[in-house]
């Protein structure tokens, strides 16, 4: 769904020469650790093991900082060809739904 409408919006803002990139990452953020904070101890210890499985990379998940390059290229005359895309930075989690 989210890269149908990726290109959909990519299609219908062209004509203003805007490009239309949708990123999908799963990094450790403050958000990440302020849910896994309020769940139950034992849960707790299960979200971290399982969100862990999910990544093909090893040492889990990364900060929000590994965007940063990824983010500098896209606001480059080097990604100015690019449109309708959607780009997961998620160790290989993508895998698993493709």
């Amino acid at each position: 769904a989210v890269a149908t409408r990726t290109r959909a919006i990519a299609i219908d803002w062209a004509r203003y020469n805007n490009r239309v990139i949708w990123i999908a990452p799963m990094t450790d953020t403050k958000i990440v650790q302020r849910i896994a904070a309020s769940l139950p101890e034992a849960e707790r210890e299960a979200f971290f093991a399982n969100r862990g499985k999910m990544q093909r990379l090893p040492s889990g998940l990364r900060s929000a900082e590994v965007m940063g390059p990824l983010l500098a290229f896209l606001a480059s005359e080097g990604s100015s060809y690019m449109t309708g895309q959607v780009i997961s930075i998620d160790g290989g989690a993508m895998f698993l739904g493709s």
